[in-house]
C-alpha cells in the first residue's frame, strides 16, 4: 500500500470531516472486514469513493481498497500517477469484459478490496437505479465472492454513509443479480 494512499485516506478525512457532520452505520467490523470483497456503493457525488475509504478506519484490515474509475480521468498524466499510486484502476470501457475485468480479478485473487460503482458513473439525480451495470455480478458470480452493499448520502453540510452485510449472489440469474445489487443499496438507511 502507497503512502501517497495512506495520506488520501488522512487528507480526505480531515477535508470531509471539516465540511460535514460525518455519520456512518454498519452491520460489519469494519476494522476486521478482509477480501476479497467487492464493494457497490451508490454513487451521487465525486466525494462518494472517499466517504467510503474513510468509512474503514486508518488501519483496518481492508485497505488498500482498490476503486475503479472513468477512463477519462486518466489522460492527464498527474492525475494518472496519484490515481496509480492510491490504487484506483481504469474501466477500459468499451474494450470488453475481458479486459475490463482482468485488474480487479488480479487483486480480488490476491485478496483485495474492489470499490465498483454499480451505476457506472456519477448518477446526479439522487436516485438509485433499477439493475447495475454487470462487472461486479460478474465478478462475484465467478469468483464466488461477496458483494458489499453501501449507500452513500451527502448533502447540506451532512455525509452519511451506510454499509451493509456482505452477500453472495449464489443460484441467481445475471438480470436477477443486477436487480438484486441495486435494491441492496436502496434497502440501507441513508
Amino acid at each position: 500500500m502507497s503512502i501517497l494512499y495512506r495520506l488520501s485516506w488522512v487528507a480526505a478525512n480531515i477535508y470531509i470531516k471539516a465540511r460535514y457532520k460525518f455519520e456512518v452505520k454498519s452491520r460489519v467490523d469494519l476494522q476486521n472486514l478482509t477480501g476479497p470483497i467487492i464493494m457497490t456503493p451508490n454513487h451521487e457525488s465525486y466525494l462518494d469513493a472517499y466517504a467510503v475509504l474513510i468509512s474503514f478506519p486508518f488501519f483496518s484490515k481492508i485497505h488498500p481498497i482498490y476503486t475503479m474509475a472513468a477512463d477519462w480521468l486518466y489522460k492527464n498524466p498527474l492525475r494518472r500517477f496519484y490515481l496509480k499510486s492510491v490504487h484506483t484502476m481504469p474501466t477500459f470501457s468499451g474494450q470488453g469484459m475481458d479486459v475490463s475485468l482482468k485488474i480487479p480479478k488480479e487483486a480480488l485473487l490476491k485478496g483485495g478490496a474492489i470499490l465498483f460503482f454499480p451505476e457506472g458513473g456519477l448518477n446526479v439525480t439522487g436516485s438509485i437505479l433499477p439493475k447495475s451495470k454487470i462487472g461486479a455480478v460478474l465478478l462475484s458470480k465467478e469468483m464466488n465472492i461477496p458483494l458489499l452493499p453501501i449507500a452513500v448520502k451527502i448533502e447540506n453540510k451532512l455525509c452519511k454513509v451506510s454499509i451493509g452485510a456482505p452477500y453472495l449472489l449464489e443460484n441467481t440469474e445475471i438480470e436477477e443479480a443486477r436487480l438484486e445489487v441495486m435494491k441492496k443499496i436502496r434497502e440501507l438507511e441513508i
